[in-house]
């Protein structure tokens, strides 16, 4: 067969219709189930729920299946809508790895139901909820459902601000997820985006990149352009594990300071200051600490030490901006450089 081949599949209407009838859940209206070409439906990256739109692996499997078993008809047909945004005729909501998996059979038509939604926010709840017992297709992962409520947030459909709105979209778009792992979506959502607007939340990983973007010093030496050294350390001023690497950074590199810059974790306007305020407690008490080590490992006070005292390696770089708030007549975000405890700016 040619690649140029069209192959237009037989699909027997009746029997789709009696193997696996069209039910939808409130807020999703059937007009019709269709033979379609192909050509007609635009499955673009944007109509995608999952974040992976061209997953290869998947897309084989379900090619496989169509090649073994031919079209099921027990199972929930592919789910289209009339456009709003596409120049062709219909834009996909439900059976984009299936799509792939046509394409590389050269399917000319496939067969699928048109339906409505009521709102936005409906139509893509819905296009998580088609992944949920599909088959052959593949499921949903939790980086798809973190996908998602990030849009929904992003296109105004849900409150960012309300915890409810978002375990509500998770509970129905992972329904068929564990407790624990909704939990867990819920959870990293809420690291990417704060419950308040003017509050940029930040782990560990989000850290290093604004550190990368603001070109200062990350995971020691990660970043090439910057002269110097340093971490960005969250809870506890990075806690052991960020004392000891400065210690031992430090001491491998000829007694060169290294640079602990801060962040918060879950940052809350109206804690903020006292939140920074806890981490230079558990930065001074990582110096204090290598004063008490030397003090009792030479016998002396800790008095003395500090008298005598030519290394310090601990060097306080400042916190991340992660106050956002509008100001003045031209709204400029409250935080844009490195700032103190007292949210004062250091450059």
């Amino acid at each position: 067969m040619s690649k140029t081949q069209a192959v237009r599949i037989h699909f027997d209407m009746n029997r789709s219709l009696k193997e696996s009838p069209p039910i939808y859940p409130t807020g999703v209206h059937f007009k019709k189930r269709i033979v379609v070409l192909r050509k007609n439906i635009d499955w673009d990256e944007q109509y995608q729920p999952k974040a992976g739109m061209c997953d290869l692996q998947n897309s084989v499997k379900i090619r496989i299946s169509y090649d073994e078993h031919g079209f099921d008809y027990t199972q929930p047909v592919q789910i289209v809508t009339p456009s709003t945004t596409s120049s062709k005729e219909f834009e996909g909501v439900g059976g984009f790895q299936r799509d792939l998996a046509q394409t590389d059979l050269y399917w000319e038509t496939t067969i699928v139901d048109v339906v409505e939604f009521d709102t936005p926010l409906i139509r893509r709840i819905f296009s998580f909820e088609t992944n949920h017992i599909f088959s052959p297709r593949v499921g949903n992962t939790k980086i798809d459902i973190v996908k998602g409520v990030e849009s929904a947030i992003m296109a105004g459909e849900i409150d960012r601000s309300s915890d409810q709105e978002i375990k509500s979209f998770i509970n129905l778009a992972a329904a068929d997820f564990s407790a624990k792992e909704r939990n867990s979506v819920f959870v990293t959502i809420r690291k990417g985006y704060s419950a308040f607007k003017n509050m940029i939340p930040l782990d560990a990983v989000r850290a290093d990149q604004k550190a990368k973007d603001m070109d200062l010093p990350y995971g020691f030496n990660k970043n090439s352009s910057v002269d110097g050294f340093g971490y960005v350390a969250g809870v506890q001023a990075g806690g052991k594990t960020r004392f000891y690497d400065v210690l031992e950074k430090s001491i491998e590199n000829d007694g060169e300071p290294v640079v602990l810059t801060g962040f918060i974790q879950d940052p809350k306007p109206t804690t903020l200051k006292s939140q920074r305020k806890t981490w230079m407690k558990y930065f001074d008490n990582h110096q204090e600490m290598l004063i008490k080590i030397v003090a009792w490992t030479m016998g002396i006070s800790e008095d003395s030490v500090r008298k005598q005292q030519k290394w310090n390696p601990f060097k306080f770089g400042g916190f991340l901006p992660q106050d956002v708030t509008p100001q003045g007549q031209h709204q400029v975000k409250k935080e844009t450089t490195l700032v103190n405890a007292d949210g004062r700016s250091l450059g």
